[in-house]
């Protein structure tokens, strides 16, 4: 028993980082366990779970644009598991921060600032990091599979180690890395940009390779680069395999993988200025981070090798969150790794020794540092982009449990919409219905009344972006739900609706911001 208490008294005290940063997220987002169903992209995921659970076939009989997983992780029983699930999850993620930190910086000082900014930047809700969306269970994935490069040459490289050629060696490290990075992709696409990151590490060792030959060098970037594409491969063809095996192949390609270029391709609008609109476009985009990466490529002598690759990291994925134009706070949750380390980065300047050389690339980083920070802020003033408040967030839950206010005030604080959902989910389960139609955005009310959408799409704006007005009406008709919700903010007439609902259905209750009706 003593020799028990010793071991776990020296497992706390070498882990004590840690495990105070885990205590530090569990003590933050215990108020994401009383939130109400509120948030819609969370509600979209529950339903199509629902769904799911109820036997529904993914991309055939319901619908979204995003890849699967995010979908059968949201098969949960209710929200209130979504949101332990993802308490769970970003622990484990920040476990690998923590050892990515410890791995690549010696110091403590560097390992508190990487680890404990993550927690930070990750659960706090100025960008959204009390929500399960997409981007944080994508970092458990890239985290994990960079994790797996310690023991492969190129991270030794990046460690400033001296290594042998690596000419055509197997590592199955860095299958296993892509196929985490593949696991990624599969839960939202924007991760394609994590793995080019990786990609950019094996790169990079093309301009400080110790190979004399310049085919050589490219031989072995080649043969790296191949082993993580196929490891990306593995659960994406796997997943295609299972969803044709299913005989959803064609939906799964519609949908959960090329619908994604064209929502991207959605949101349009105008900067102001001509320069600044060509910059937001894909070219433009594409053009500024080639250069970037160009340059951290080429400028061996005046970045480190860690440096280059955190930065070129970091770049991919703004690249990343930037890729609609959208100025949603989750997007920008897939910078916050990179962000984390290259700050951890920072803060190791202040234990090295300080000879004119090392003091000139201390200066040189630091200054990059500041210009790419400085970039993401312009970026958010240029797409006016507005964190969530955070302060307000725990305020306001302390008055919930200090009794200031009631349950039913805190709940309306989120969403305009919860006293009527919650009004109208209990009128649907007095009536017992299980499926229902809602013309409008509203799949929070999907979620809080456990019914299924009646049609594939379980918000109108889908329906509208794609065009498929004939094609709903043909499962309202065939499935003829027993109950419709239309949204008094829907603007779009959609006739053929209107004249089906005015037909088989009468109204039964009217809110403030919809209207519901039940079967004839």
């Amino acid at each position: 028993m003593k020799n028990l208490l010793i071991k776990i008294d020296k497992f706390l005290d070498k882990h004590a980082l840690v495990l105070l940063a885990l205590l530090l997220l569990l003590i933050l987002r215990i108020p994401n366990l009383f939130e109400p169903h509120w948030y819609g992209d969370e509600s979209i995921y529950l339903t199509i779970g629902q769904a799911l659970r109820a036997g529904q076939n993914l991309y055939v009989d319901i619908v979204d644009h995003k890849t699967p997983i995010i979908y059968y992780l949201a098969m949960v029983p209710n929200q209130l598991w979504f949101r332990v699930l993802l308490i769970a999850w970003m622990s484990w993620s920040t476990v690998m921060v923590y050892l990515i930190s410890r791995n690549l910086f010696k110091n403590k000082r560097s390992q508190l600032l990487g680890l404990f900014s993550f927690v930070l930047l990750t659960t706090l809700p100025w960008l959204e990091g009390n929500i399960p969306n997409g981007e944080l269970f994508v970092m458990g994935f890239v985290l994990t599979g960079v994790a797996f490069l310690f023991k492969t040459q190129a991270w030794q490289w990046l460690k400033n180690k001296k290594i042998k050629s690596a000419k055509f060696q197997f590592e199955p490290a860095i299958i296993l890395t892509g196929i985490f990075l593949g696991l990624g992709v599969l839960t939202k696409v924007p991760a394609i940009l994590d793995f080019a990151a990786v990609g950019y590490l094996f790169w990079l060792q093309i301009f400080d390779s110790q190979e004399k030959k310049l085919v050589d060098k490219i031989k072995n970037f080649l043969w790296q680069a191949g082993q993580l594409l196929a490891g990306l491969l593995v659960p994406i063809l796997l997943s295609i395999l299972y969803f044709v095996v299913k005989g959803n192949g064609a939906a799964y390609l519609q949908y959960g993988l090329l619908y994604n270029l064209h929502y991207t391709s959605t949101w349009t609008q105008d900067l102001g200025n001509p320069i600044i609109n060509f910059i937001f476009t894909l070219p433009g985009k594409t053009l500024i981070l080639a250069g970037l990466l160009l340059t951290f490529s080429l400028a061996k002598k005046k970045f480190s090798r860690r440096f280059r690759f955190l930065a070129g990291w970091f770049c991919l994925s703004l690249f990343a969150s930037l890729l609609s134009n959208r100025p949603y706070p989750h997007y920008f949750q897939q910078l916050i790794p990179a962000t984390s380390l290259l700050l951890a980065h920072v803060s190791s300047f202040f234990k090295i020794k300080k000879t004119k050389n090392n003091l000139k690339k201390i200066i040189i980083e630091a200054g990059a540092l500041f210009i790419m920070m400085g970039m993401v802020f312009s970026i958010g003033v240029i797409l006016q982009f507005k964190p969530y408040p955070t302060i307000e967030y725990y305020q306001k839950f302390y008055n919930l449990v200090s009794g200031k206010i009631s349950a039913k005030d805190y709940a309306q604080s989120f969403n305009y919409l919860i006293r009527d959902n919650t009004q109208t989910a209990a009128f649907l389960r007095k009536n017992k219905v299980k499926s229902m139609f809602i013309w409008g955005t509203n799949p929070m009310l999907y979620d809080v009344s456990d019914t299924i959408p009646a049609d594939k799409f379980t918000v109108s704006f889908h329906i509208q972006d794609l065009k498929a007005y004939d094609e709903t009406m043909a499962h309202l008709e065939k499935n003829q739900p027993q109950a419709l919700v239309v949204m008094k903010n829907e603007s779009d007439p959609f006739p053929a609706f209107y004249e089906f609902l005015k037909e088989n259905y009468s109204l039964a209750n009217d809110y403030d911001h919809l209207t519901i009706y039940l079967k004839k």
